[in-house]
This record gives structure tokens, C-alpha cells and sequence, in this order.
């Protein structure tokens, strides 16, 4: 009887530790930022489309898709109530812009040392067309910072800012897309995630 009691107990021990192994592995999975290293950075993956001006979507083999927000960069909004019926949707256009230059490609991911993921969670990183390549081409943040169509990050210190303001300011220069109205009304809205508080 003694022995069918500590048979039980053990075998009790050994389940109940592996559920705890169990669930530290899924907590670790989904909670802990070191992780998005190894899963992401340097790893090339296929976009299923934009899902905002600024966030593309990956596809995760099955699982829902992970959103990536373009680092370096920061999205505009969309025209609020009140503004001229004329207003233009950069919004909107630098999403459709986004979506073309990489739904149903395969684009690599790099993240940034200083920060890998916003205050909604969603992944941070700069985004360049095809597998395996070198930061040398530009990213997708460039393209439409380069296009007028997303302002340069200026708010922390990332690995390639300079290259986005340069984009930036080609674009004002030459009024491209969201710098055309300037004249008109001033500096275009910006996302609200710029004012987020970062996630590291």
C-alpha cells in the first residue's frame, strides 16, 4: 500500500512538473522580447498585405498573421472631422503604396537593438525586399519616406534614422506626396503611435 501511494506521488510530481514546464514555455513564448530575435531577425517571411499605412502582416505558416510595424518611420492618419472636404488621405495612400510594394512577397526582417516591439504590442522592424539580403538596398520604411508618404522617426535613437530623414526631407523638398499640402494647412497629422510610450 505504502508503495502504491508513492508510486502515485510521483508520478503526480513528474505531470505536475511538466505542466509547469508546459506553461513557462508558452508564457516565455508569448511574453518574453528575447524571443523576437530568434523567431524574426534576419528571417525572411511572406507578407499577406498591409494592414495600416505604416504595419504590414506576415504570414506565421498557419497561425494568425504577426503585424510588423515599419521601424524608423511614422504613419499619418487619415483626415479627422472637420478637415476641407479637398483634404488628401495620405493615409490611405501610403497604405495602398505599402500594400503594393509587398503583399505576397518575401521580405526580411531586421530589428533594432533599442526597441523591438510599440505599446500595442505589435513587432518593430526594418523591412527589406527579399531573403537574406544586406541593409544596403533600401527598406519599405525609405520607400515611403522617400514617396512623401510617412514622416522620419526622430523621437529615439534607431540604427539607420539618418537614412529615413534623408528620405524625408528629398521629399519636402520636392513636395511629394503628403509634403504637396504643406502650403496649405502645415504639417499632416501623425499617427498616434508616435506618441506611444516604447516597449523594449
Amino acid at each position: 500500500m505504502r508503495a502504491l501511494r508513492r508510486r502515485r506521488m510521483v508520478r503526480r510530481t513528474i505531470a505536475g512538473v511538466i505542466v509547469l514546464l508546459a506553461g513557462l514555455s508558452v508564457w516565455d513564448h508569448l511574453v518574453h522580447p528575447g524571443n523576437d530575435w530568434s523567431r524574426f531577425d534576419g528571417r525572411a517571411f511572406k507578407v499577406v498585405g498591409a494592414a495600416d499605412s505604416g504595419t504590414i502582416l506576415i504570414d506565421m505558416g498557419g497561425a494568425t498573421p504577426e503585424p510588423v510595424r515599419l521601424a524608423g518611420t511614422i504613419a499619418v492618419q487619415p483626415p479627422a472631422p472637420g478637415d476641407p472636404q479637398e483634404a488628401t488621405d495620405w493615409s490611405a495612400a501610403a497604405k495602398k503604396r505599402l500594400d503594393e510594394l509587398a503583399r505576397g512577397k518575401m521580405m526580411t526582417l531586421r530589428l533594432d537593438p533599442t526597441q523591438t516591439r510599440d505599446a500595442a504590442g505589435r513587432l518593430m522592424a526594418w523591412v527589406y525586399p527579399g531573403s537574406g539580403v544586406k541593409v544596403d538596398i533600401a527598406s519599405l520604411g525609405e520607400d515611403l519616406a522617400a514617396a512623401g508618404l510617412a514622416f522620419a522617426d526622430k523621437s529615439s535613437d534607431n540604427m539607420y534614422e539618418i537614412r529615413i530623414e534623408h528620405q524625408e526631407s528629398e521629399a519636402r523638398r520636392q513636395s511629394l506626396g503628403l509634403w504637396s499640402q504643406s502650403a496649405l494647412g502645415g504639417r499632416p497629422r501623425q499617427s498616434r503611435a508616435a506618441a506611444s510610450k516604447p516597449v523594449n
